[in-house]
């Protein structure tokens, strides 16, 4: 499962931990879905995408990183499938995969609560928590894995607004809209779905 808010670490960015930066980029690609150009429909400059990240204070060889990993992951395709050489791609568009993380799978509880447990996390209380419900060899109840995963948006949510404070002051500020905004309104249905699971059935 491509984990979109898997962070880059500090002293890769300028501003330190970035989990969005990942999802910036694919969303930016996703908008240009219907963008035409010589190459095909979708497609835009593999340089193009990564100045995009560079813009956002990402160092050159972390966002040709980025870029190389969404490939990899299935996230975006290149131009050129023979070869796994960057250097031979000049364009790059996003997949139905990625299209679908993006767009879908960032409203579903189940998406959350994978990628939750193999997030790298920087706040000890949201560790301990998360450690604590999903112990070894027991299956936790479902309002503990509710309550993990919203508080897991929350800590992503407030890690954002930092980020964003950066990328406003960027070129691209226009092109980045806060994700977890629209997370946690797609979110609202899936956490009101399973609370009336837990309410029907408190010991699931």
């Amino acid at each position: 499962m491509p984990n979109l808010v898997y962070p880059v670490f500090p002293g890769r960015t300028a501003w330190g931990i970035s989990y969005c930066c990942r999802a910036y980029l694919l969303n930016w690609i996703a908008a240009k879905s219907k963008f035409k150009s010589l190459t095909g429909i979708g497609f835009v400059e593999h340089s193009t995408a990564s100045t995009f990240l560079v813009t956002l204070e990402l160092e050159k060889d972390v966002a040709d990183s980025l870029m190389n990993d969404a490939i990899a992951q299935g996230m975006l395709e290149p131009d050129v499938r023979m070869t796994d050489e960057s250097r031979d791609w000049s364009h790059v568009k996003i997949t139905a995969k990625g299209f679908s993380v993006v767009r879908r799978l960032v409203g579903r509880f189940a998406y959350w609560e994978s990628i939750m447990l193999d997030t790298p996390l920087n706040d000890a209380a949201i560790l301990n928590q998360i450690k604590g419900v999903y112990l070894e060899g027991h299956k936790p109840p479902l309002f503990h894995r509710m309550q993990c995963v919203k508080d897991f948006l929350a800590f992503l949510s407030r890690a954002e607004d930092l980020e964003q404070m950066r990328v406003r002051g960027t070129p691209m500020a226009s092109e980045c809209p806060a994700l977890m905004a629209m997370v946690n309104e797609m979110m609202l249905p899936e956490f009101q779905r399973i609370q009336q699971e837990v309410t029907i059935s408190p010991g699931i």
